[in-house]
């Protein structure tokens, strides 16, 4: 089980620090440019990935909030789409305003509401 341990944990640490550094854009490396990690990565398995996660590896402040799109340039993340109107909440509110202010507006000038024979303060 030890020897197991002993290939499986570095292999593991590489494989996630390559994954990680390609993922990440170029422009976020520190240290060394990202093609000379990748290079770094590969050819010294173990040490170059804990050297990546040390040294290269851009902070947390650092990495964007958007998605990596291709060539590792950073994407911005898509707005939620907007609402259809009868779902807006501020769409609705302003047809009640507007509805109530016809109302105010036929009340005075002493025109009747048309409501169907229904008085219309009454919900």
């Amino acid at each position: 089980m030890l020897r197991f341990l002993l290939y499986a944990v570095p292999l593991v640490v590489t494989l996630y620090a390559l994954i990680d550094c390609i993922l990440i854009p170029g422009v976020l490396t520190r240290s060394l440019p990202k093609w000379l990690w990748l290079v770094v990565i590969v050819l010294i398995p173990f040490l170059g990935a804990v050297a990546w996660l040390i040294a290269g590896r851009p902070s947390r402040e650092q990495v964007p909030a958007g998605d990596v799109g291709p060539l590792g340039r950073v994407v911005a993340r898509r707005s939620a789409p907007q609402p259809a109107p009868d779902d807006d909440p501020a769409f609705l509110r302003k047809l009640a305003d507007d509805e109530w202010s016809r109302k105010m507006r036929d009340r005075r000038r002493g025109e009747a509401p048309d409501v169907g024979g229904q008085d219309p303060d009454v919900p």
